[in-house]
């Protein structure tokens, strides 16, 4: 039998060569190197920025931007769940605690006004955490958040503006 030796890059193949009829084959052995060396430094993992075992609730109906506010605050490394209107998100909190509810104002079914007032009256623990998340600032907007010491903010919505409120409401 003769063997057959090629190489290629970085590998080495060494095939028995033998002259077979019908049903004959061949048998090769390939040794690969169980990992490739680490040609240069492994960068730490970034610190969170914000407490990864906190709870955050987003309500709102529109469903491109629940889907990116849960898609980035997920990559932080954040619990996130969602709800379309304030009675899905009544629900939630009837069955999970959260530290933080981020809530659109104009909903179907019931708003971010409603829900707040249910809170207050309701879950009052909820007060501190409950965040106004609203297209524009209307007038009407700005005085119920003043008069009911509620936190705001504004669409588009800034990845750095969520963090911050988040670390200042959870702290």
């Amino acid at each position: 039998m003769e063997r057959i030796i090629f190489t290629l890059p970085k590998l080495t193949f060494d095939l028995p060569h033998t002259k077979g009829g019908e049903g004959s084959g061949v048998r090769f052995i390939i040794s690969l190197p169980a990992a490739a060396p680490i040609s240069k430094k492994l960068e730490p993992k970034k610190q969170p920025r914000v407490p990864t075992d906190i709870r955050v609730l987003v309500v709102d109906d529109d469903e491109p931007f629940r889907r990116w506010l849960s898609k980035y605050l997920l990559s932080e490394g954040v619990f996130v769940q969602l709800a379309t209107n304030g009675k899905e998100a009544l629900k939630l909190i009837e069955e999970s605690d959260f530290d933080i509810v981020l809530s659109d104002i104009k909903m179907p079914e019931m708003d971010g006004y409603e829900l707040g007032r249910w809170l207050q009256e309701n879950r009052p623990e909820y007060l501190e955490k409950f965040v106004l998340v609203t297209g524009m600032i209307e007038k009407d907007v700005e005085d119920f958040c003043d008069e009911n010491n509620r936190k705001y903010l504004t669409k588009p919505v800034e990845r750095e503006d969520i963090l911050e409120m988040i670390q200042t409401v959870v702290g």
